[in-house]
């Protein structure tokens, strides 16, 4: 498998498909567009980051109700 990775990157270089700007958003994307929208994760999202709770440091001590 990482030969047909390297051959792809090699060939095509990074395609910056996934529409993140870090990679804790690009995860808690992967992660919550398997149960809703993509429409709906981006809102999610976007207010995580205007909460300030888009960092792993940040997730690690939120609540579950947070």
């Amino acid at each position: 498998m990482d030969t047909l990775f390297t051959a792809l990157m090699a060939a095509y270089g990074p395609q910056h498909w996934w529409p993140a700007r870090s990679v804790e958003e690009m995860m808690v994307g992967a992660i919550l567009v398997q149960n809703t929208s993509w429409t709906q994760v981006t809102k999610v999202i976007a207010q995580l980051a205007a909460d300030g709770w888009l960092t792993w440091a940040v997730i690690r001590q939120l609540t579950d109700e947070q």
